[in-house]
């Protein structure tokens, strides 16, 4: 969050997040720490920069990590439909906009159109409606 920032100083690049706190994603399913990733301005045709982090912790739910982003405990490479609200009121700040990866699709996959019961069906039109509001 903003206070971090007021400590600690933004990074300028990729490369100079080894001077500050993160804070790590775990797959709770598969053990992995998640990478960040970022898109080089600079680059040829948008290449991805994977960044291994160092982490001072690791978490393994994206909430409790926005939360403690927002706390001011460390930096962390989450989506940002984590905390819109969080964003749009500069409670927490995008870090190295410049950087930002291309956008991730979601999908849903049917094994059968005709069949779907309907609890199901509400569940998909939540999720596309809820989708829509996540374009930060």
């Amino acid at each position: 969050g903003p206070h971090y920032l007021e400590v600690m100083g933004g990074p300028s690049s990729p490369a100079d997040l080894h001077e500050h706190h993160q804070i790590g994603f775990r797959d709770a399913g598969s053990g992995q720490l998640m990478t960040w990733q970022f898109s080089d301005p600079n680059g040829v045709g948008g290449s991805v920069i994977r960044h291994v982090p160092r982490n001072r912790l690791v978490v393994e739910d994206m909430t409790t990590i926005w939360a403690m982003v927002a706390c001011g405990l460390g930096l962390a490479w989450l989506p940002a439909w984590c905390g819109l609200d969080d964003l749009r009121t500069g409670a927490v700040v995008e870090l190295l906009p410049e950087w930002r990866a291309p956008p991730t699709a979601i999908h849903a996959a049917l094994l059968d159109r005709r069949l779907i019961p309907q609890r199901t069906r509400g569940m998909l039109d939540s999720l596309a409606d809820a989708a829509a509001s996540w374009i930060y």
